[in-house]
């Protein structure tokens, strides 16, 4: 069985950003060029220089957003990211657990229904990294999708505060 994450306006934005940094680093060395030799051209050499890495790192994880997804099978899980594509045997998986809050905050990117990055967590063997790759759809937790981007930070701050409170309360006999 295959799984694809809920598809969100998340790949159309990250793609217009990717678009724009293109369009910036194009400028800057037009710019560079068109001052010819001098102080000009190292600053605006410099400034394509770092334009050019955060566009590729920026263009790299929106190809992870547009052909993320998920197969499992009897013998393993796969999942697949950009260029990455991991095998679980489901002999190495032990067991499954919640998601847990992040001890650190997130080094990546963050969007509306979309993470990317590096943080770490409290697991029970104690403070793990966590490389973390992840879609979500908002909708899931307010059908309404106006209402869902108008107040996505407060549902998301409600939903952290019901998931916590049922993790404290003991279980139901």
């Amino acid at each position: 069985m295959s799984f694809l994450p809920v598809q969100t306006r998340a790949r159309w934005i990250a793609l217009g950003v990717v678009t724009a940094g293109v369009a910036a680093c194009g400028v800057t060395l037009y710019l560079a060029f068109a001052n010819g030799i001098g102080p000009r051209t190292v600053g605006w050499g410099a400034a394509f220089a770092v334009l050019l890495m955060g566009t590729m790192r920026l263009a790299y994880w929106s190809y992870g957003l547009f052909n993320m997804h998920y197969a499992l099978s009897r013998d393993a899980l796969v999942i697949r990211w950009a260029a990455t594509r991991q095998v679980v045997p489901m002999g190495a998986i032990t067991h499954v657990v919640k998601g847990r809050p992040y001890q650190a905050p997130l080094v990546g990117v963050r969007w509306d229904g979309y993470e990317v990055g590096h943080t770490t967590i409290l697991d029970d063997a104690g403070l793990t990294a966590l490389g973390l790759r992840a879609a979500y759809p908002l909708t899931e937790l307010e059908p309404d999708v106006r209402r869902s981007m108008e107040a996505a930070a407060a549902l998301l701050r409600r939903t952290g505060q019901r998931i916590a409170h049922e993790e404290t309360q003991p279980p139901a006999e």
